[in-house]
């Protein structure tokens, strides 16, 4: 059984409190999780590096590690990693989408499983797979099917029929990223890194 992802709003906090702007934790989540799909062997360290700290400045990322207030927040990163990492290679199919609570506005919502979408397309680009390459079959079909999703018109009404559509559409993106993730890595289950 794995382990419950950790607040939506809780590592929020951690991406403003590291400074990390244009970011939002469906983001952040949606390029893990693309990375963990495209890249078998993938390291906490590499991603915390590469993908997300690569959008802080410089001079405040030589400082990050060293600093006591980023300490907190990049454990939170990290447990988002280990959680997302267990989650992924289970196959007990408990993976779950970092997003907003029902409590969210429905726009918002919305808005941020694109965002997750999009992330995890540029996790799985960040990792070597040409989405291109893939022109034929169920694997082709899903990530045309992603590409769309991450570009969806959000202008939408906050009513029953479109928190159906929502609720579909959600739980499509959380089947499809498993689905890649098995086509690209395989069925068997590395060692934790």
């Amino acid at each position: 059984m794995s382990q419950t992802l950790i607040e939506f709003e809780k590592i929020e906090n951690a991406l403003n409190t590291l400074g990390i702007e244009g970011m939002s934790a469906a983001d952040v989540h949606g390029l893990l999780v693309g990375m963990l799909a495209g890249q078998e062997k993938l390291t906490c360290k590499f991603w915390l590096e590469k993908a997300i700290l690569a959008s802080i400045e410089s001079d405040s990322k030589s400082d990050l590690f060293a600093n006591v207030m980023a300490k907190e927040p990049v454990k939170q990163l990290e447990q988002l990693f280990k959680v997302s990492w267990e989650q992924m290679y289970a196959g007990d199919f408990e993976f779950s989408l970092l997003l907003p609570d029902d409590s969210a506005d429905l726009a918002e919502r919305a808005s941020l499983l694109c965002a997750w979408t999009q992330g995890f397309l540029t996790g799985l680009h960040l990792s070597g797979v040409n989405i291109a390459k893939y022109k034929e079959g169920e694997l082709a079909a899903t990530l045309k099917d992603l590409t769309e999703i991450a570009q969806l018109d959000l202008a939408i009404e906050d009513n029953e029929e479109n928190e159906t559509a929502y609720t579909e559409i959600a739980e499509y993106v959380r089947m499809a990223a498993l689905f890649i993730h098995s086509e690209l890595t395989g069925s068997d289950r590395p060692a934790v890194h």
